[in-house]
């Protein structure tokens, strides 16, 4: 049987619903990521010239 420090351990150990909804707010998402491949590449094409 656990006793409550055990569980304690588990429960500072195991991410909560909080800590991951936290986490994913600061993941750059798809349009991020494709908005800034377009600053890119409009970059390089003003250097070429």
């Amino acid at each position: 049987m656990l006793s409550d420090e055990d569980i304690q351990k588990l429960i500072d150990v195991f991410a909560t619903k909080e800590d991951l909804n936290e986490a994913v707010q600061n993941l750059s998402t798809k349009a991020d990521f494709n908005n800034l491949m377009t600053s890119v590449d409009t970059y390089a094409k003003k250097s070429d010239c």
